[in-house]
């Protein structure tokens, strides 16, 4: 009787949990969503009517009344939709409804929407995604329209000043775009903002370097200029910059002490989400790699006061992951996975690299110069040479390197990076081009 009663209790301690966990969801029903006024204003503008979904009429699915913007735009404020936590079950409400198909999108137009439409159109396609729904049917159905609401939505982040909730939804769209590729609007639409044209953002010793590892670059750069001068000033080469430059802003404006607010916290964590989703696919990868390896976020994100928090703990772990994407072993321009002994190549021709610099401009590390390359491949070995250097000099030497800042024009010591095989490709190349003149 005793095991009885036990195996009683345990069973309603499971379902007293279980409906504790439900109640924590809040999840609305059929009769919470009917009595609200959002579902009067729902059933009187956007609905359709249980009758007509019955008979599946399609001319008279939805009220014959006009659209009027002040209706997103009370609804935006009043029921909070920035703030996707807190507006969790006004946001499910609407989406039961049928308001992006019924009434944001097609009363949409690139020209005369307002910022809350922009916004509300946003929050419910992040809403599709998180419930596991499919999102683009709708926006498909017109790609011309689709692709003008894309544009806008780029250009939203420069035209209006958002606050750090609305970045958030701002972020998690970008996010969900990435995941959705294979549409060929978004495709086209996202991969021209992550081509050629984002490298007017890195250093320009930087630039040179990749040039020379890639000279047909080089010849493709110098077409994108000649035919837009104002290239650098353009949506393709300031989106990805600005960005992270916001990101950077809210990262730094998170201190060590006091107070953290936990808006940019989760802000900063849908940012590192971005960034994985932008390395670990090729077509995103091939020019942000080294656009993200200039800008040294990974260091930036592991020195930041965040991850010396407890607020941070998810932070970090997103930030490992993005270490991982950041050294994984491919080109990224070809696809091509190196093989080991081109990876220890590499690796050697950069300490290399380092040697021939410190032997011609910092005479203080002669030691560093005469010993052997496995001497110093690690970071304890390689530090105990560095620290007989200055701020400034570290400075120094890393800009001579190309790893910060503006590098004198006179120094070409960094372009030996590249190893023996590709020189001896070039010299392929060139004596076919010369045959072929000759020809």
């Amino acid at each position: 009787e005793q095991q009885g009663q036990s195996k009683k209790r345990k069973q309603n301690d499971g379902q007293q949990n279980k409906s504790h966990q439900f109640k924590s969801i809040n999840i609305p029903t059929l009769r919470d969503m009917s009595n609200q006024a959002l579902a009067t204003l729902a059933r009187t503008h956007w609905a359709k009517r249980p009758s007509e979904e019955e008979d599946g009429n399609n001319n008279s699915s939805r009220p014959s009344t006009q659209f009027d913007p002040e209706i997103v735009s009370k609804i935006y404020v009043e029921e909070k939709l920035e703030s996707s936590k807190d507006a969790q079950q006004s946001i499910m409400l609407l989406e039961f409804s049928s308001y992006l198909e019924n009434y944001l999108w097609p009363h949409y137009h690139h020209e005369a929407s307002t910022l809350p439409h922009h916004l509300s159109i946003l929050v419910m396609v992040n809403e599709k995604f998180r419930e596991g729904v499919s999102a683009w049917d709708t926006f498909n159905q017109n790609p011309h329209k689709f692709q003008q609401f894309l544009r806008n939505i780029f250009l939203l982040n420069t035209m209006y000043k958002l606050n750090i909730k609305e970045k958030t939804i701002y972020i998690q769209f970008l996010v969900h775009c990435l995941k959705s590729l294979e549409v060929e609007t978004i495709r086209k639409s996202c991969l021209s903002l992550m081509s050629l044209p984002c490298w007017c953002a890195l250093d320009s010793g930087r630039r040179e370097l990749e040039f020379y590892k890639n000279p047909k670059l080089s010849k493709r750069w110098d077409e994108l200029f000649s035919k837009k001068p104002q290239l650098a000033k353009s949506l393709e080469a300031t989106f990805i910059p600005n960005l992270t430059n916001d990101y950077f802003n809210v990262l730094y404006s998170i201190k060590k002490e006091g107070p953290c607010d936990s808006d940019s916290v989760y802000f900063c964590e849908r940012f590192c989400e971005l960034l994985i989703d932008l390395l670990a696919q090729l077509p995103t990868r091939r020019f942000l790699f080294a656009y993200f390896a200039d800008q040294h976020i990974t260091s930036r994100n592991k020195l930041s006061d965040l991850s010396h928090r407890s607020e941070g703990r998810l932070f970090n772990q997103l930030n490992q992951i993005l270490v991982f994407y950041m050294n994984f072993e491919i080109n990224e321009h070809t696809g091509n996975a190196p093989t080991k002994d081109e990876m220890l190549q590499q690796h050697y021709n950069r300490l290399c690299v380092l040697q021939r610099i410190a032997f011609k401009h910092f005479p203080e590390l002669q030691d560093l110069v005469m010993t052997t390359v496995a001497s110093i491949e690690t970071r304890k070995k390689l530090r105990a040479h560095l620290d007989k250097l200055t701020t400034e000099r570290l400075h120094e030497l890393c800009s001579r390197l190309r790893l910060i800042g503006k590098a004198n024009s006179n120094n070409s010591e960094e372009n030996q990076n590249m190893s023996s095989d590709d020189s001896q490709e070039k010299e392929k190349e060139n004596l076919q081009n010369k045959k072929q003149k000759q020809k």
